[in-house]
């Protein structure tokens, strides 16, 4: 028997391994893009909105709790009350350090003079050392893009590792942007507890429907893909210099 033949035989002796986990979130018709950009707009103004609120409300609350606390435990004359103080006072420095990254998530610096790259890079930094989160940032954009592409692509980014930040339990969040071979490709990897595999229930969240939404405008392909362990998101859009929009 050749080799070519006992390798063969070899391969269909296998079991099939199943594939992992993915979901396809595009293409859907676009909508008009003056609608579009009217509840992109809309968005944004949410999120400025629940940013100041968490940012000059819930943070200065905290902040208070945590001075009465510590006015409480000085005055507390009771041992076995000190480890339930200090069990809460280590509760409520969570909760400060998780309100204050979100706000920054909610509202990071806008797209600039510096183009989609370095914004993505400081955002993603930012993040690393709000959060504690290992942060890392790949890429070879040089120059800029369309005003849409730049800001859809970077609130895409941030939907990313809101959902990251928020539910994913990681310890390492990896964002690229690369571009090549008539397509631009943005991933945001993280190596948390992965998804929901049910699309539906993906796409109960809004923030899993602004992403598509946001991709679909530019004639993109949102994907999903659970790793071992962790997801990886996925955009890949045609590059606006080779495929502009039509």
């Amino acid at each position: 028997m050749s080799k070519e033949i006992a390798a063969e035989a070899f391969r269909q002796s296998q079991p099939e391994l199943p594939e992992p986990p993915r979901m396809v979130l595009g293409k859907r018709p676009r909508k008009q893009p003056a609608l579009t950009r009217l509840l992109a707009g809309a968005e944004e103004k949410e999120r400025r909105r629940i940013a100041r609120e968490l940012h000059d409300t819930t943070a200065q609350d905290l902040f208070a709790i945590d001075l009465n606390l510590h006015r409480i435990e000085r005055s507390c004359a009771q041992p076995q009350l000190q480890a339930l103080f200090s069990e809460t006072c280590d509760l409520l420095k969570r909760a400060q350090h998780d309100i204050r990254t979100m706000s920054f998530l909610l509202h990071p610096p806008p797209v600039d003079e510096g183009g989609l790259a370095t914004a993505l890079e400081a955002m993603v930094g930012e993040l690393g050392n709000r959060s504690g989160l290992r942060t890392l940032f790949h890429s070879n954009l040089i120059g800029r893009l369309p005003e849409l592409f730049e800001t859809n692509l970077y609130r895409v980014v941030q939907e990313a590792l809101i959902n990251v930040q928020r539910h994913a339990r990681a310890t390492q969040a990896v964002v690229r942007c690369i571009r090549g071979g008539d397509f631009i490709t943005i991933e945001v990897e993280d190596d948390g507890i992965g998804f929901d595999v049910d699309p539906q229930a993906a796409l109960a969240g809004v923030g899993m429907r602004a992403m598509r939404e946001r991709v679909n405008e530019l004639d993109g392909v949102l994907t999903i893909d659970a790793l071992d362990p962790g997801t990886l998101v996925r955009a890949i859009i045609p590059d606006p210099e080779t495929s502009p929009l039509q």
